[in-house]
Formats: C-alpha cells, sequence, structure tokens
C-alpha cells in the first residue's frame, strides 16, 4: 500500500512539473504572438482597427472550438488533446513565416485560436485533477512564460527580424510535442469514459446554471482587460518612443504582475470572499488604465504596468476558480470551456472595437474609459450578483 502511494506521489510532481514546462513554453508563444502582430502591423502601416482585427481572428475559433474541446479532453484525456495545441502552433508558424500579407496572417491568426482554445481548458482539467491548489500556480507558470516572450519578443524582431521572430514560433512548438509524448504522464481517471453524446447532453444545463454564467461574465471581464492591454499597451509604448526592444520589455512587467497575483491568490482568498476579491481587483485594475494618461517616462511605466498585472491577473484567478468551485472531477474540462467562452467572446470582440475606439479618440483617451467603465462596474457587480440569485452565490458573498 504504502508502494502505491509512493507512486501516485511521484506521478503527481512527474505531472506538475510537465504542465508547468508546457505552460511556460506556450505562453512564450502567445506573447512573441501578441506582441509581433502589433509591431508589425505598425510597420507596415496597418490602422489600429486593423491590427485590432487580426488580434481578434483567433477567438472566432475560441468561441467554436473551446466547449468541444472540454468536452474531448474528459472523453479522451489531456494528453492527446496537448498533441493537437502543438501540431498546429507549428502549422500557424509556418503560415506566418512563409506566406507575407494580411489575409494569410489572418489565416495563421485562425489556427492560432485553435491551439489556444484547446490549451486553455485542457490544462486547467489536467492540473486541477492533480491538486485545484495548483491553479495559481499554473498561471503563474504561463504568466512568466508570457512575461519571457515579452521581454525577449522585442529584442529578437530587433536583431533577427520578424520572419526569424515568426520563425521561433515552430521551435516552441515542436519542444512542445517532444515533451507531451515522452515525458507526460497519463494520470488516473476516477472514472469511465462516456460516449462525447452523453456529455453534450449536460451542456444545457450547465450554460442556465447562474454560477457558471457568472463565471463567463468575469471570463468576458478578464479577457478584456488582458486583450486589451496586451494589443495596445505595445502601440502606446511606442507613441512614447520606445524601441520595440524596450515595448517588449516594459510591458513584460504587467505579465511578471500577473504571475505574482497566482502566487498571492491562495493567501489573500483565505482571508476574503471571493465577490470582494473580484471587486477590488476590477477597481485597481480601472485605477491603472486611467493612469496611463499621466505615464511618459520608463520608471512610471514599469510601476505601472507592474500594478496592472497584479489587479488583473487576481481577475483572471478568479473566474477560473468559479468554474473549479461548480463542477465535479468528471466534468472539470466541461465546466472550465464554459466559462472560457466569455474570454473568447471578449478577445473576438475586444481588439477590433477598442482599436476602432483608439482610431477615433487616442489610445489613453480609450485606456481611461475602460478605466471608468470597470471602477463603476466594480461598484455595482455585487448588486447584480444578489438580483440574479443570493442563494446561489452565498459562498461567494
Amino acid at each position: 500500500m504504502l508502494h502505491i502511494l509512493k507512486k501516485i506521489k511521484k506521478s503527481k510532481i512527474a505531472a506538475s512539473t510537465i504542465i508547468y514546462t508546457i505552460s511556460f513554453l506556450f505562453g512564450v508563444s502567445f506573447s512573441l504572438v501578441s506582441i509581433l502582430i502589433p509591431l508589425y502591423g505598425l510597420a507596415i502601416g496597418y490602422s489600429a482597427t486593423k491590427i485590432g482585427i487580426l488580434l481578434s481572428i483567433p477567438g472566432i475559433s475560441q468561441i467554436f472550438l473551446r466547449l468541444f474541446a472540454g468536452v474531448l479532453s474528459d472523453y479522451l484525456g489531456e494528453k492527446s488533446m496537448f498533441y493537437i495545441t502543438f501540431s498546429n502552433l507549428v502549422i500557424a508558424s509556418f503560415v506566418f513565416t512563409l506566406i507575407p500579407g494580411f489575409w494569410a496572417m489572418a489565416v495563421a491568426q485562425l489556427i492560432m485560436g485553435i491551439s489556444r482554445a484547446i490549451f486553455w481548458p485542457i490544462s486547467q482539467s489536467y492540473t486541477s485533477r492533480i491538486s485545484i491548489s495548483l491553479l495559481g500556480k499554473l498561471s503563474s507558470f504561463t504568466f512568466i512564460g508570457q512575461a519571457f516572450g515579452f521581454l525577449c519578443g522585442g529584442w529578437l524582431i530587433m536583431n533577427i527580424g520578424f520572419t526569424g521572430t515568426f520563425g521561433l514560433l515552430a521551435i516552441i512548438g515542436a519542444f512542445g510535442l517532444i515533451i507531451t509524448a515522452f515525458l507526460m504522464p497519463i494520470l488516473p481517471r476516477k472514472y469511465n469514459k462516456k460516449r462525447v453524446s452523453k456529455f453534450l447532453k449536460t451542456v444545457p444545463k450547465q450554460i442556465k446554471s447562474p454560477k457558471l454564467v457568472f463565471g463567463i461574465f468575469v471570463a468576458f471581464l478578464s479577457g478584456i482587460i488582458f486583450m486589451v492591454a496586451q494589443s495596445f499597451f505595445p502601440i502606446w509604448l511606442i507613441e512614447l518612443d520606445f524601441s520595440e526592444g524596450w515595448v517588449g520589455s516594459i510591458y513584460a512587467f504587467t505579465l511578471s504582475g500577473y504571475v505574482i497575483a497566482g502566487f498571492l491568490f491562495s493567501r489573500i482568498y483565505n482571508k476574503l470572499k471571493l465577490l470582494l476579491l473580484l471587486q477590488l481587483s476590477l477597481m485597481g485594475t480601472g485605477i491603472s488604465f486611467i493612469i496611463v494618461m499621466f505615464v511618459f517616462n520608463i520608471a512610471p511605466a514599469i510601476i505601472l504596468n507592474l500594478t496592472l498585472g497584479i489587479f488583473s491577473g487576481l481577475v483572471s484567478i478568479c473566474y477560473q476558480n468559479i468554474a473549479v468551485a461548480y463542477s465535479s472531477d468528471e466534468n472539470r474540462g466541461l465546466a472550465l470551456s464554459i466559462v472560457g467562452l466569455g474570454w473568447s467572446l471578449a478577445m473576438l470582440i475586444g481588439p477590433a472595437l477598442f482599436g476602432s475606439l483608439v482610431d477615433t479618440l487616442t489610445v489613453t483617451i480609450a485606456f481611461s474609459c475602460l478605466g471608468i467603465s470597470l471602477i463603476i462596474l466594480s461598484l455595482f457587480i455585487k448588486n447584480f450578483v444578489i438580483y440574479r440569485n443570493s442563494s446561489t452565490f452565498s459562498t461567494l458573498i
């Protein structure tokens, strides 16, 4: 018996190490694409609206595939789905590298969206089955990868160009495939596989659940905050006359804030109810966006990016915990996929709409408008929850 327990513990340690590693790699690839698209668009003269459209395209794949990815994850197992994730990353990288032009970039972004639609719910599901307490650390390692990607991305562009940097994405995808194939353990499941049709029968009930509806709403807010900052902070920093290298390095502090949020979440959550933590995080994020108008130098820009990352990182972890809290081990992937639809919707409409707002106003005024909206929302979100069903959310308030 003791031998079996040691074997299980060893398997979970190996599983957590591998999931952290591939999350780091995927985070790097995510950031490289996120900095390449807006800077490449600026370099060839695209408008903010056109850049926003390119950044929104992955949302199309995520809206249609994220739910299906969760179903397949519960049915086939996460390891099989990681193969698809990293294969699509390699394919998209070759399209970026070999075929120039707006429409080729649009196709590559669509393929990249498939990779992301699969990766987020399966990585969260795999980690939660090791231990729910590890979700915060998973977010931290993902954001460490994203911070590293942004830190290096600008300097890579300056030294090896856009084509060379796009080519690195294929190498990252290949590493992900190798690690998944040869090192990732398959976690034992507590239930038998069911047919996909049986899983799909539970979808209407899950979507109607007020708890998961609220999770979708929080995921949407988190996605809007993340995508707008990631897509247009580089443009704002370029307007402040920072080079491409410094743009990536400064924005890396935002992702560093997400890392800090991941490690702090469990300590904060033990002292505050989830809803109060969400309110404070939204308010802090809104204030950070407003302060953008008053930042012109590198030191204040770094402090602002770090602060924004901490507050918005807490918002991101809140929506994941809502999904996990109101799902069982059997339908964890499905619940995370349903809640993740909010993030996918934000990705689909956020960058394009915000890009239009930037072209109409300015990037700093657009950030201020978003900040004011988030502050107002933070003040009234508790009233919305109570209005929906106070007993349903008694554990949140």
